[in-house]
């Protein structure tokens, strides 16, 4: 997959995008790509993690709309919206 086959949602944060293919014992050996076969992602289809801060894994979803809606539900639940904070101001 190119970074231009990406959603547009997800091709605006192209310097975020990061992609793996260093050894990891975590892996099959005998993967080519040992992230994608670390998380269990599709080669063909990819997805989208969210990394905290602190280095876990806050979110792994699909690619689509759902894995965008998936992202929203995500953030949600510990992050307000602009305007919600401008009120509470």
């Amino acid at each position: 997959m190119q970074l231009e086959d990406l959603p547009y949602n997800a091709r605006i944060y192209r310097e975020h995008i990061y992609s793996d293919d260093l050894p990891d014992r975590r892996a099959p050996q005998n993967a080519t790509a040992k992230l994608h076969a670390k998380w269990g992602i599709s080669t063909d289809k990819g997805a989208i993690v969210v990394v905290r801060p602190d280095g876990y894994v806050g979110c792994v979803t699909s690619l689509d709309t759902a894995g965008f809606d998936g992202l929203n539900a995500y953030f949600a639940g510990f992050m307000a919206a602009p305007s919600q904070v401008r009120a509470a101001l």
